[in-house]
């Protein structure tokens, strides 16, 4: 093959959005990086694929927080919550592959993670033993109620 079959070959005409653009190794890059938000919906009629895909990005975007949040976690040490947050963000960024089950069956399950992950977070705080709330209880009653 020589260089002017490849240079056709690169210069396919692609629709990207709604711009015609020449496929080069740049656009193919591009295209496997950013993520599909069809992915699950082309089954359902538009009006239901419209708020799947709306999910679709919500969903993705919640999963930057736990995986940020691992990030930050690996620094501080504390290793076995970084490994929970990545598992976490994992299971939010795969939650539009729930759609071939159903409708519904992704934004329940993301309800139901949600409120898990909230009640796991707040199960590893200790607000009695936290400086700030325990400034806030100096009274002799509310040592008696919280110690």
């Amino acid at each position: 093959m020589d260089a002017e079959e490849e240079f056709e070959e690169q210069e396919e005409i692609v629709r990207l959005g709604n711009v015609l653009m020449r496929r080069t190794r740049i656009v193919r890059i591009a295209r496997r990086v950013i993520p599909n938000i069809r992915v699950g919906t082309e089954s359902y009629p538009e009006k239901i694929a419209r708020r799947l895909r709306a999910f679709n990005i919500a969903v993705w975007i919640a999963a930057m927080v736990p995986g940020t949040m691992a990030f930050v976690r690996f620094f501080d040490g504390k290793l076995a919550v970084g490994i929970a947050d990545i598992f976490v963000a994992t299971i939010y960024a795969s939650m539009p592959l729930l759609h071939r089950l159903g409708p519904l069956v992704a934004p329940i399950a993301f309800v139901s993670v949600s409120y898990a992950v909230i009640f796991w977070v707040n199960s590893l705080y200790d607000p009695v033993r936290h400086p700030f709330v325990r400034s806030l209880f100096h009274c002799d009653v509310c040592r008696m109620i919280f110690n």
